[in-house]
């Protein structure tokens, strides 16, 4: 545990402009940087589906990513809902074992090429808000509230499909 804070205060501290993220199974770590600027670049010109798939697997390799043991999920979504600053937040389950950091881009880019790609459906989304929390990715909890940041940690919130029939 004590190398894992160590590797987090020195990503933290790095400043270059690029996201490391890092990522431990037992022993093993994996390490990988984006350039914000092409990916940036890289993004602006998905205009399919199957571009943004390519495009996922060359900069996020969502293949690679590790699986959460079975018994953190459900640890994970057994944490007890809280109220904070007035809203209450519910845990949600990650199934990835991978850092909020990456997590947090690969979903945001995600949020934004449904947009591009189906306008339609993205507006139908907009006139039902219901349909949507707000996830913080860091602190694996959500909100059902319409907030831009995490009352626990501060940091920006995505859009959580709640899919209640």
């Amino acid at each position: 545990m004590a190398q894992w804070l160590k590797l987090k205060r020195l990503l933290a501290s790095d400043l270059s402009g690029q996201l490391n993220w890092i990522k431990i199974v037992g022993l093993a770590v994996f390490k990988k940087d984006i350039n914000h600027k092409k990916l940036k670049s890289a993004f602006d010109s998905v205009r399919s589906w199957d571009q943004w798939d390519a495009f996922t697997q060359e900069w996020f390799e969502i293949d690679n990513w590790p699986l959460l043991d079975v018994d953190r999920v459900s640890d994970s979504l057994n944490r007890p809902s809280r109220k904070i600053r007035g809203r209450i937040w519910e845990p949600y389950g990650e199934l990835y074992d991978v850092d909020a950091e990456l997590r947090f881009l690969s979903e945001k880019l995600r949020w934004e090429i449904f947009m591009r790609l189906e306008p339609d459906a993205a507006e139908d989304n907009r006139m039902h808000p219901g349909r949507y929390g707000w996830m913080c990715v860091w602190c694996r909890i959500y909100t059902r509230t319409k907030v831009a940041f995490c009352d626990q940690c501060k940091k920006e919130l995505l859009p959580l499909p709640l899919n209640e029939d």
